[in-house]
């Protein structure tokens, strides 16, 4: 590192070892190479994706989180892999801790559907047969056939859910944010236990979540620049 940018080695020592303990890099005691974390390309993703949904995602997230006091995160698909590019982070004494650079499932958590659903179909199929379908319990969407009828359930619903597909007890319902060629780009969702995010109440949450992600995608939508 320090020969490609010629900058005495001291100096680097110092900027490396401030990443590492900032988790924005790895490094390896067995090789003593470094590599990037999940922290640091979910950075980069952001930019990538453009600070403006970011800014615009916030404000519809607190207000979520403000009605339902569950944890309330962004994210977008990356590859194969969900991640999480930002969080409001729930006010319950028992509620689910995301932490920013995360990666997810997509065939277990109701971002991953949301997102996936509305791609168009010859994408959809081919990120489907991508997917490592690991199982976990009982409810674990478990084949590409499978998931397929689960995202024209997603597509009729207009929300996606996860009744603890992967993790015990807890409970998902997200929705899709579009650009202005209304491809999905992100998705928002909240997460919490069962005994709170009910199944005989998803459809009214799951409707509620859509709207309050439509009025991203609308901001979205009213960016000049994203329009250009």
């Amino acid at each position: 590192i320090s020969k490609f940018l010629n900058v005495s080695r001291n100096s680097i020592f110092r900027i490396v070892s401030t990443l590492v303990d900032y988790d924005y890099l790895i490094r390896s005691e067995e090789t003593r190479t470094y590599r990037l974390s999940i922290k640091l390309v979910s950075v980069g993703i952001k930019s990538h994706t453009s600070s403006s949904l970011v800014e615009h995602g916030l404000p519809v997230m607190h207000q979520l989180q403000a009605k339902y006091k569950e944890t309330v995160p962004l994210g977008v698909i990356s590859g194969v892999k969900g991640i999480v590019l930002e969080k409001v982070e729930g006010s319950h004494s028992f509620r689910y801790v995301l932490d920013v650079g995360k990666l997810w499932n997509l065939h277990t958590s109701a971002p991953g559907k949301a997102m996936m659903a509305y791609l168009p179909m010859q994408e959809r199929r081919k990120l489907v047969q991508r997917l490592d379908y690991s199982v976990f319990n009982e409810r674990t969407i478990s084949s590409p056939e499978k998931m397929m009828e689960a995202l024209e359930d997603v597509r009729k619903k207009g929300y996606a859910w996860d009744m603890a597909e992967e993790t015990e007890g807890m409970h998902c319902l997200g929705a899709p944010i579009f650009d202005h060629r209304h491809r999905p780009i992100a998705a928002i969702w909240i997460t919490g236990p069962s005994s709170r995010i009910r199944s005989e109440n998803m459809d009214e949450i799951g409707a509620d979540i859509r709207q309050h992600a439509d009025v991203i995608s609308d901001n979205l939508k009213n960016e000049p620049h994203l329009n250009g």
